[in-house]
């Protein structure tokens, strides 16, 4: 005699458990495949947002020095140069700073960057911006052109370095690139 549910008095339907194995083996299977592909793609994400705080800085730096016509600086992991405005950024890789009239202090204008634990800077240029928006080396010369920051992380294998680069003092862009991004802006993928 059926029950209600169509089955014997005291049934229970269920799964055996060769169909437990079955399932748990088959969701294992397609986890191993991926993982991987989203850790890429989110290590990817964090080199690419690390890169964008870069160039939020560089833009904030180049419109202060406009705004205030003064010379603002965009904080490097060294050669900050020094004088007060790279005293004062001796130890906030990837700050803003600019200089008061008088020239005997500064004032911070963007903190230092915070990286992703896995994300590394292998290299931070310092630019200095004066009151045209134009940026060089705090050891002065002409408008900077080449490599402001290079990001990477261990990762990932391919496109693990995100570069950052400026052109006439003035043009920001980026790239990605296999290795460690070279001194000068490349013409085509790296």
């Amino acid at each position: 005699m059926k029950g209600s549910s169509g089955f014997a008095p005291g049934f229970t339907p269920g799964f055996t458990l060769v169909e437990l194995v079955v399932t748990v083996a088959v969701a294992a299977i397609l986890l191993s495949i991926a993982i991987p592909s989203f850790t890429r793609t989110l290590v990817s994400a964090r080199l690419s947002t690390s890169a964008n705080e870069v160039t939020a800085a560089l833009s904030q730096a180049r419109l202060e020095a406009i705004r205030r016509n003064q010379l603002t600086q965009f904080c490097g992991a060294a050669n900050n140069g020094s004088d007060q405005l790279g005293g004062d950024c001796a130890s906030a890789t990837g700050a803003v700073r600019t200089l008061d009239p008088a020239g005997t202090s500064s004032t911070l204008i963007r903190d230092a960057l915070l990286l992703p634990s896995d994300v590394t800077l292998g290299s931070l240029n310092p630019l200095r911006y004066d009151g045209t928006g134009v940026a060089s080396a705090p050891s002065g010369g002409g408008p900077y052109t080449g490599l402001v920051a290079d990001i990477y992380s261990q990762r990932i294998r391919t496109n693990n370095h995100a570069c950052v680069y400026l052109t006439t003092g003035s043009i920001v862009s980026t790239h990605t690139c296999s290795s460690a991004c070279p001194a000068n802006e490349p013409t085509s993928s790296c």
